[in-house]
């Protein structure tokens, strides 16, 4: 092996702790994700990712279009009527707009909300007596901390406790800026034409 690989192999194989950001503290939280060299932190692949690419204002909304609407949860409220329990979550945008949120026999979600959270609703909006509504929208709860990427995926990735989602965006991200490049290609070239299929540094850096 040469000189030059050699320092690849060095550099993917250094304790995470050595990774831009990380230190010894997050290098032990890290380490119960199993995630102990640079290389790990390249290969821990994001389990879904959060949608924000058709963000709306709830003051642009139209009827049955497929969208997604960040806001501040502004009330909670559920009930049963019969043998069905209704949960009503409503949200509110800086300009005072609101979207109602409704879920039919899910009671489990109750605790999930909080007044003040910021969430993202996705879903099918409709008006109902005057308001837009979503009928068991899919639900992001967002970090107050994280900014809204409008346009944009993001990478949503397994935690442990004292590790949250923009920390851990923000380390993967310096892994993959400065050690992706040292990955050696699986498949020769003449393989992944015929595949068409990318080179590894390319596959990293998307996923």
């Amino acid at each position: 092996m040469s000189p030059t690989h050699d320092h690849d192999r060095i550099k993917l194989t250094q304790a995470v702790q050595f990774v831009k950001g990380v230190g010894p503290q997050r290098a032990e939280l890290l380490g119960k994700l199993d995630v102990k060299t640079a290389s790990d932190l390249l290969f821990f692949f994001p389990h879904r990712y959060q949608d924000f690419t058709q963000q709306c204002n709830i003051v642009d909304l139209q009827s049955e279009e497929p969208v997604s609407v960040v806001g501040k949860v502004y009330d909670v409220t559920h009930s049963d009527h019969g043998n069905r329990h209704i949960l009503n979550v409503i949200i509110e945008q800086p300009d005072g707009a609101l979207l109602r949120g409704v879920w039919f026999n899910q009671r489990f979600m109750v605790n999930k909300f909080e007044t003040g959270q910021t969430v993202q609703f996705r879903g099918k909006a409709a008006k109902r007596s005057s308001r837009w509504q979503m009928t068991h929208p899919t639900v992001i709860w967002i970090d107050d901390s994280q900014q809204i990427p409008t346009g944009q995926w993001l990478p949503v990735y397994s935690l442990t406790d004292g590790i949250n989602q923009r920390q851990m965006r923000k380390i993967v991200a310096a892994a993959v800026e400065d050690c992706t490049e040292l990955v050696a290609e699986s498949f020769p070239e003449s393989l992944r034409q015929e595949l068409q299929l990318c080179d590894i540094e390319s596959a990293i850096k998307w996923i």
